[in-house]
């Protein structure tokens, strides 16, 4: 806990400034000020209360010790601070940033104040030890002389990595692409995450040991027997690549891409793929997740002449449901993200919400020059058209983010003859254990699409299951059981 007295003697819940909307537009760096531990944190640590329970750590998969961080921060111990926080969390800087802190949800001072601003001090953790020269290179006090391989470089299996790393076994991961990170790299938007932020982290997991074998795709490049010959065990986590589709008229006009495709082609600003595509066009994205969030900040930065986004749910209510949604589970009241407050400030977004599209409008060149709208009308958890809603807007280019249902099973889920199990992911049982003799899975591969601290928890936990299987017992926690669900 912080200051005993500190939620009472400090309510309000405040949090450094972030850079002006209509200022960071004009860049792709990150949209926050930069952290550290200085007398804001310090003062927001301090309102940790003395809760008995703390909720806050219930409500993370990673079970951070959030009380205990949050007093060594109110004390001005940031050794000790990130030391607790890198007990639980191997990558606080990609957390801090991405996390939508169900922590936050949990904490106890929620109920009738706001609660601890915890994601901002665990980002003030981690970036004040780097800037301290802290992060230092961690030597394992044996090796234990086994060898895993991990297929993938998402947080999933760069946590795995990483643990197995510690534990003493000597592991490698493969990439298909040519720079390790997985979606983190190639899905997330720089103004999110600056890819030094990766490179540094990557650097870090080098010195070491682990080793990384980028531009190779297990399954095509190299056959997973040639794998099996060379690794005791292997970690899959290649996340969730297939898209869902929208199978509606005129879905084959030019211009309509999935939303990774469109983050993957714009994340680098040199040879971005869509610029002239976007720059000036009258653009819809269809979903208002995070996904649908990024590529509208993309689009903003490409000078969209205007952005459309539709939601086919209702528009969340502006403070906490204690009926429908009540404390401790995560907070689905409204909050308005990074992109959408630029796109407010802009004047050159708007949210559509229990909206959906009914058919896109082609030219006679093919090109995508308008979409049918309808209104939707929500009933007992169905929803059907409504009556005399139909209208049609100008857009030129639109964005599927629809979320994912699975995994490519590509030829290296062939190879193996994985077992799938009802929703398409990989299936694996109490131990992160695949129908193969020695391979694990672990990530949005096998527990499907989620949040960046579901996958490091899984990785994680994968680790501490692979570690016992070559070993006989571990020393590496548990985090979450591979039938636990979060968002």
């Amino acid at each position: 806990m912080g200051k005993p007295t500190g939620f009472l003697e400090i309510p309000n819940r405040e949090i450094s400034q972030d850079r002006n909307p209509l200022e960071r537009i004009n860049d792709f760096c990150d949209v926050h000020s930069p952290a550290k531990i200085d007398d804001l944190v310090k003062t927001q640590a301090s309102r940790c209360m003395d809760c008995g329970v703390p909720f806050c750590t219930f409500s993370c998969p990673l079970g951070n010790i959030i009380p205990e961080f949050n007093d060594y921060v109110y004390k001005g111990d940031a050794v000790s601070a990130y030391k607790t926080l890198m007990k639980t969390n191997n990558f606080p800087e990609f957390t801090g940033r991405l996390c939508p802190a169900l922590c936050e949800s949990g904490c106890n001072l929620g109920i009738g104040f706001n609660p601890v601003t915890i994601k901002n001090i665990e980002l003030s953790i981690v970036e004040q030890a780097f800037s301290d020269g802290l992060t230092k290179s961690f030597e394992s006090p044996y090796m234990t002389g086994k060898s895993v391989a991990v297929i993938g470089s998402g947080p999933a299996g760069l946590a795995a990595a990483e643990q197995l790393t510690f534990a003493g076994h000597s592991v490698t991961v493969y990439e298909k692409q040519s720079k390790p990170g997985g979606l983190l790299r190639y899905g997330i938007p720089n103004f999110k995450l600056e890819k030094q932020i990766i490179d540094r982290r990557i650097d870090l997991m080098k010195s070491n040991g682990v080793k990384f074998q980028t531009g190779v795709n297990v399954g095509e490049d190299i056959t997973f027997d040639e794998i099996a010959k060379r690794y005791d065990a292997v970690i899959i986590s290649i996340g969730t690549q297939i898209h869902n589709e929208l199978n509606i008229a005129g879905r084959e006009s030019n211009n309509i891409y999935p939303a990774l495709e469109y983050l993957n082609g714009a994340a680098d600003e040199i040879n971005d793929n869509f610029k002239d595509k976007v720059q000036g066009k009258n653009v819809l994205i269809i979903g208002g997740g995070d996904t649908g969030s990024d590529c509208l900040g993309t689009a903003l930065r490409q000078k969209a002449n205007h952005i459309t986004t539709l939601q086919i749910l209702h528009k969340p209510k502006d403070e906490r449901d204690d009926y429908a949604n009540p404390w401790p589970e995560y907070n689905r009241a409204y909050c308005e993200s990074s992109s959408m407050e630029e796109g407010f400030a802009t004047n050159k977004s708007e949210y559509l919400y229990t909206t959906t599209v009914s058919k896109f409008n082609k030219n006679s060149n093919g090109d995508l020059e308008s979409v049918d709208l309808n209104e939707v009308i929500w009933t007992d958890g169905s929803f059907q058209i409504a009556e005399n809603s139909f209208k049609t807007i100008p857009v030129d280019i639109a964005f599927l983010s629809l979320g994912f249902k699975g995994p490519k099973t590509d030829k290296l889920v062939q190879q193996l003859n994985l077992d799938l199990n009802e929703r398409g992911n990989i299936d694996v049982d109490d131990t992160y254990k695949t129908s193969h003799k020695n391979v694990f899975a672990c990530g949005d591969c096998s527990h499907g699409q989620s949040l960046i601290v579901w996958a490091i928890a899984e990785g994680r936990s994968a680790a501490a299951n692979v570690d016992k299987f070559l070993m006989g017992e571990t020393n590496l926690k548990i985090a979450v059981k591979p039938n636990q669900r979060g968002l």
